[in-house]
């Protein structure tokens, strides 16, 4: 009887603690409720703040650049400038190389993803059945390297091996007495070229296992 007695005034007491505790009261507003989830993860947002930061530097505040794509854009003025309205577009549209613009565009596309899938598919492939595992550690850390290069520096690396007085490839073809090519002047071999410098960049990316 003693236990159950205790046990009694037990769950009164408890059902006293909730009763008082669902009184209603004031509501807290939103601004107080997002405070409050402010400060109880505050590690969390200081830790997110700098990738924040560099999120809203690098690709929302340039967005307002796009206003010159409707103005008659001028250095001196710069955002300031003359507003033509959708005048620039027209003049884009009524080229006559808009469908050349288009077909390049789409085509090389094409070829890049295609290209770049097809490359990172094999050689992770090829990785996968390497057994040595220090080895294949260091050749992925080599394809990954380009991955981070800027396109300044691929098109200085592309000119010094295209260019028709110092490129290599011309260098290699007059040691072998071979006569040197303009590769620069062909306009059918630039899609192949820009494909495999496009290749040489991303393979390394997409092949990482």
């Amino acid at each position: 009887m003693t236990f159950l007695t205790k046990n009694k005034d037990r769950s009164e007491s408890l059902s006293g603690i909730a009763s008082h505790s669902q009184t209603p009261g004031k509501k807290a507003s939103g601004g107080q409720l997002l405070w409050k989830y402010i400060r109880e993860n505050s590690i969390l947002f200081i830790l997110g703040a700098p990738a924040l930061a560099l999120i809203f530097l690098f690709s929302y505040i340039p967005m307002f650049g796009t206003v010159i794509a409707f103005q008659d854009y001028s250095p001196r003025t710069m955002f300031l400038s003359p507003w033509v309205g959708i005048r620039n577009f027209r003049l884009l549209l009524e080229t006559p190389l808009f469908g050349r613009l288009v077909t390049n565009t789409l085509g090389l596309n094409f070829m890049f993803i295609t290209g770049t899938t097809f490359f990172s598919v094999l050689v992770a492939l090829m990785l996968n059945e390497v057994r040595y595992t220090l080895f294949k550690r260091g050749i992925q850390s080599l394809m990954f390297l380009p991955f981070f290069m800027g396109w300044t520096l691929v098109a200085m690396v592309l000119f010094g091996l295209i260019d028709y007085q110092v490129g290599t490839i011309n260098g290699l073809l007059t040691r072998l007495g071979m006569e040197r090519i303009i590769i620069t002047d062909n306009p059918a071999l630039w899609p192949w070229i820009l494909t495999m410098i496009r290749i040489w960049k991303g393979t390394g990316a997409g092949c990482i296992i």
